[in-house]
């Protein structure tokens, strides 16, 4: 009997990480189509379009975790296919929200104004997407409270902005490369004076640095940026700077990571930010010790442990 109940549990370890084999003959890799949809929203008095995935093959009982990703035209794809990939082990299934920003991206993701340019409205999204797009969404679809945000460039800088002065709205925050160079530096100056004052609660964020740090000189390094008042290291050096005092912060239930690609540009940064940035934001998901699972010399009583364990991860991520 023992042997029997060791070889079901070894089974049950191993189904989330061979699960792409079983499902339904489909390729596991296969491209998903989104479903587009629209909100008429009051909070900004248009109508506002997203795109939802669902998890191919999602049974009637499951519930899934759900990532909103700003530009979402553009970046839901790249989304998408880490998705496809890295699910099962590195990452759970998840609903993925593409929201459109494509009409009034600058005025929608910053946080001040801006002479002459339609800016500085971030907190009226927020509100649209808090108290319109997330109940629209939890209320349609099989959705768990876990939640991950994720922008690029001034959708990266909205995430940030989101990070401190809406910490709880999202349990993940993930910024590829952001302009937290905005308004002259308004925004990193105010940010720096805040965050002595902050505190969170199981938060993670993850910020990612594109090259070039000085676009006139490509051997500059991140010493030379930080003692530099170039404009032409403006945006690095924002970024930099902010990382640093989150490094400084002292917070032992915020979980922090940045990352710098010295080989990518603005443009092509958001891919492997997606990979690096989920793994990271989800570093608690995957099974630790695959090899005990495996091994059929290994006790009940440890894989009981194990389970757990593992168990307990979720509840303190708060999964559920």
């Amino acid at each position: 009997m023992k042997t029997i109940a060791k070889i079901f549990l070894i089974f049950i370890a191993l189904y989330a990480s061979d699960l792409h084999a079983q499902e339904s003959g489909s390729s596991p890799f296969s491209n998903q189509t989104a479903v587009k949809g629209s909100i008429q929203s009051k909070v900004l008095n248009e109508t506002r379009d997203f795109w939802v995935q669902i998890p191919q093959d999602a049974k009637p009982y499951e519930r899934f975790p759900v990532v909103y990703i700003l530009d979402g035209v553009v970046q839901l794809s790249g989304l998408s296919t880490v998705q496809n990939y890295y699910w099962g082990h590195h990452l759970p299934k998840m609903i993925l929200v593409g929201i459109s920003n494509q009409a009034n991206c600058t005025r929608d993701l910053t946080p001040t104004k801006v002479k002459g340019v339609a800016s500085g409205e971030s907190e009226k999204f927020t509100e649209f997407i808090s108290k319109e797009l997330i109940p629209y969404i939890d209320s349609t679809y099989p959705t768990t409270p876990f939640k991950t945000l994720i922008g690029h460039s001034h959708a990266g800088l909205f995430t940030v902005n989101t990070f401190l002065h809406h910490t709880d709205l999202f349990n993940n925050y993930l910024a590829i490369d952001p302009s937290i160079d905005w308004d002259q530096q308004k925004f990193l100056k105010k940010s720096l004076k805040e965050l002595k004052n902050k505190s969170f609660s199981n938060q993670a964020l993850y910020i990612s640095l594109a090259g070039p740090l000085d676009r006139l000189n490509d051997e500059a390094t991140i010493d030379d940026v930080l003692k530099s008042d170039s404009p032409h290291t403006t945006w690095a050096r924002s970024t930099l700077t902010f990382c640093n005092a989150m490094e400084s912060y002292d917070d032992k239930a915020l979980r922090f990571k940045w990352k710098f690609y010295p080989n990518e540009i603005h443009g092509s940064v958001p891919l492997p930010t997606m990979i690096d940035g989920l793994c990271y934001l989800f570093g608690w998901y995957p099974l630790k010790d695959i090899s005990k699972y495996n091994d059929p010399e290994t006790s009940i009583q440890e894989l009981k442990t194990l389970i757990e364990e593992r168990s307990a991860s979720f509840v303190s991520s708060l999964w559920l």
